[in-house]
This record gives structure tokens, C-alpha cells and sequence, in this order.
């Protein structure tokens, strides 16, 4: 599981320019904007929001197939990051905005379609709520946020708690369904690791020797 955080410098950055390869060469000279991570987490974004899309018509397992294969690239655009040598904090940034995006755009997908119990999606829409403002507000205190594995892991039962949700729904279940019940557990759990993850990082923040600038590894996104 690649966290896909960076040094404050890009990959690049020391590496002489005749050293560097390709997507590096590029990289540089487009100030980050163009690298292979950043072009698989919008292609990812748009893959997510078009399978949101498909399943709003009702279109469910093509809707579902569409989306699961944009959150594949949530776990290609750091291992490609990686290994390219082309991870940077406006890298890091780029993939946090299309989780977010991406998340939200299939919740309020589950929310208005009615495809899982109304609590579900709320629960998993408040969590991401709060832990974006705290995002927010490290930043502004200079405090680099870097992912979390646990925070990763609650985002990946998240995902599957809706994938779970979604599939009872095409299957014409009911909320209260054995795959919806197995569903809700899992998201859950999910929950409670992503909490723990946010509650290390509050934790973390408010002690009195944090300083600005102090890098900080704190839960993931959705």
C-alpha cells in the first residue's frame, strides 16, 4: 500500500538534470503538473465520477465496475509516483483532491439514489467532513499531513462498505439484507480505524512542542 507522500522538495529536485529520466525531465519542466501520478489520479476522478454517473441512471454493476476501476488508481498513482521518481507535495495534493472529489460525488450519489440506508453515507460523509477541516487547519499552521496506513485501510472498508451497499442494491435486496448487514460492519470497523487514525493525529496537534513546518503522518482521505 503506497502512502504517496513526499519529501518537501520534489523527487527531482537534486538529481542533476542530465540524471534524471523522462518523466522527470518533464516533471521539471512543467513545475510538477505533468507526471504519470497526476495523470492517473485525474483519469482515476474521472473514471469514479462517470461511474457515479452510470450508477444515478441505475446503471448499478456497470456503475459499480466504472467506479471500483477509478479507485484502483488511488493505489497505482503512488506506486507509479514511486517508481518513476516523480512524487512532489503538488503530487500529493493533486491525489488528495480527486479522493476527495471522488468520494463525495459518489455520496451524494448513495444519498439522493437512496442505495443504502441514509445513515450509512452520512456517517461516512460527516467523518470525511471533519477530517478535511482538520487537514485544513494543520496547514495553515504549516504542518505537512502525510497519510496514515490506518487511515488508508478505513478508506479501503469504506469503499467496500458502499461497493457492499451498491451490490445489494442491483441485487434488489433490502437495506437489512445478510450482504447489507456484512456491509454496515464493515464500515464500521472502517470507521473506528479512520477515528483512531484522526484522534492520533488531534492528539498529535495539539501537543505543546508541535512546531510549524513539523512533518506529521496523519489519517488518509476517503
Amino acid at each position: 500500500m503506497d502512502m504517496h507522500y513526499s519529501a518537501p522538495t520534489p523527487d527531482w529536485e537534486d538529481i542533476q538534470p542530465q540524471g534524471r529520466n523522462n518523466w522527470q525531465r518533464l516533471a521539471a519542466k512543467t513545475n510538477g503538473s505533468l507526471t504519470p501520478g497526476n495523470i492517473i489520479s485525474v483519469v482515476g476522478l474521472a473514471l469514479v465520477c462517470l461511474g457515479a454517473a452510470d450508477m444515478s441512471l441505475r446503471h448499478l454493476w456497470r456503475g459499480i465496475s466504472i467506479v471500483v476501476v477509478g479507485r484502483l488508481a488511488d493505489i497505482a498513482d503512488g506506486l507509479v509516483a514511486n517508481r518513476t521518481g516523480t512524487k512532489s507535495t503538488l503530487g500529493e495534493a493533486v491525489d488528495a483532491t480527486c479522493d476527495k472529489i471522488g468520494a463525495f460525488t459518489v455520496l451524494v450519489v448513495f444519498a439522493v439514489k437512496g442505495f443504502a440506508w441514509w445513515p450509512a453515507p452520512l456517517a461516512i460523509g460527516v467523518y470525511n467532513v471533519i477530517n478535511s477541516s482538520i487537514g485544513l487547519l494543520a496547514k495553515r499552521r504549516r504542518i505537512a499531513i502525510h497519510p496514515r496506513r490506518s487511515g488508508k485501510l478505513s478508506a479501503a472498508g469504506q469503499w467496500l462498505a458502499l461497493f457492499g451497499l451498491a451490490a445489494s442494491t442491483a441485487l434488489h435486496q433490502s437495506h437489512w439484507s445478510g450482504l447489507s448487514i456484512a456491509s454496515l460492519a464493515v464500515l464500521v470497523i472502517a470507521l473506528g480505524l479512520g477515528c483512531y487514525a484522526t484522534a492520533l493525529y488531534i492528539k498529535t496537534y495539539f501537543r505543546w512542542d508541535a512546531s510549524p513546518d513539523t512533518p506529521i503522518k496523519t489519517n488518509s482521505r476517503l
